[in-house]
């Protein structure tokens, strides 16, 4: 560490405003997010030689656990179409050190075409967000039920995009914070319907509690293999509401 800003640490100045505002956060020393953020990269595990795409990537919090689980090597595509959103994800990126990560700005609901290429794939999907309402009044006020409708129309054209790109034996991790089932296993299921070289795998780092992914819903039977997911509700670990399916490509 710098021994100036080691001194300042030291100070008790980093402490003087909360942890967003310190020098420590600004050299990228930490980042700061909820826990259960943390489960969709360790679920993944990829290893410093991967080639791995971060399908929805701003703010940037998950590429850099990816990018540390494999000690800055490899390579990460971090893709994100919003050109807002892009400009925080490009300085998260060089704020945290990655060095391992290129910024890019594909729309992935076009399904683009560029043929089986990743070993990984993390598809943080744009949700609902129904696992923040507890903590966020936001997120309470945007919420309908024709917004859970549409978002599960959007992330069925994600998934079927990175299941696409996916080289065969790879892996396609599915995260939402939400807690709707037409967002959860109902698009892990549409996806299962649709090709049969894909699988649901048990996740291997999993909290000591947790639930399973449901398979029934509003008079929806969903494929049993959903039961492998991780659901994370908010008074299991004091966390957002989280969701996590972890897909082979088998072929």
């Amino acid at each position: 560490m710098n021994p100036c800003l080691g001194a300042l640490l030291a100070s008790g100045w980093a402490n003087a405003g909360t942890a967003f505002d310190s020098i420590a956060h600004f050299q990228g020393l930490f980042y700061l997010e909820d826990a259960a953020s943390l489960l969709p990269p360790e679920a993944f595990g990829p290893s410093p030689d991967c080639v791995v795409l971060d399908a929805a990537a701003a703010p940037g919090g998950k590429t850099t656990h990816i990018s540390a689980l494999m000690d800055n090597s490899g390579a990460v595509a971090a893709n994100e179409v919003d050109a807002h959103r892009t400009r925080v994800l490009r300085f998260t990126l060089s704020r945290m050190g990655v060095l391992n990560a290129a910024v890019t700005t594909l729309d992935m609901s076009m399904r683009p075409d560029v043929g089986e290429i990743f070993d990984g794939v993390l598809l943080d999907a744009p949700c609902s967000c129904e696992g923040r309402l507890g903590d966020d009044p936001g997120a309470l006020a945007l919420w309908k039920p024709a917004r859970v409708q549409r978002c599960s129309r959007l992330q069925e054209r994600l998934i079927e995009s990175c299941f696409r790109l996916l080289a065969p034996g790879g892996v396609l991790v599915y995260s939402t914070c939400t807690l709707a089932p037409e967002e959860n296993e109902g698009v892990v299921d549409t996806l299962l319907r649709r090709h049969g070289d894909a699988d649901v795998e048990e996740i291997a780092f999993s909290p000591p509690r947790h639930a399973a992914g449901v398979t029934q819903w509003r008079g929806m039977r969903y494929d049993d293999r959903v039961t492998r997911c991780v659901r994370l509700y908010p008074h299991h670990h004091r966390t957002q509401g989280f969701f996590v399916a972890r897909i082979l490509k088998c072929r």
